[in-house]
């Protein structure tokens, strides 16, 4: 029975990275023109998906936090605050960090970066 349940849980965790690499190279989704997002097509910005119960998140977030007071050009979305924002994403765990360079999807992290990894994502 564990085995199952382990095998089921890796199988699981496969989905979501073929899900993620299968974004990269796409076209942003439409967001709203009022919202934080509305500047995604024009140069490189980090997009953050988190939720308030992650852990990594909990100690991911003043990374990020900090990272956009210095660089801006960091969006961070809370999952369950902007439900329809994480699915136009295809957002399936967090943290789940979006480069999004000239309105395509460039690259997709998902669990805890570091803040050096995040400063390299930014250029």
């Amino acid at each position: 029975m564990m085995l199952l349940l382990v095998a089921l849980f890796a199988a699981f965790q496969m989905v979501i990275v073929l899900k993620a690499r299968k974004m990269v190279g796409q076209p942003v989704p439409d967001v709203e023109a009022g919202s934080a997002m509305a500047g995604l097509h024009e140069g490189r910005t980090l997009l953050y998906f988190h939720a308030p119960g992650c852990t990594p998140c909990r100690r991911m977030s003043p990374v990020v936090e900090a990272l956009a007071a210095q660089r801006g050009a960091v969006v961070s979305v809370d999952i369950s605050q902007h439900p329809e924002t994480a699915r136009l994403f295809n957002i399936h765990a967090t943290p789940t960090t979006i480069v999004v360079e000239n309105g395509r999807i460039k690259q997709v992290l998902l669990g805890f970066q570091s803040a050096e990894k995040l400063k390299q994502l930014l250029g």
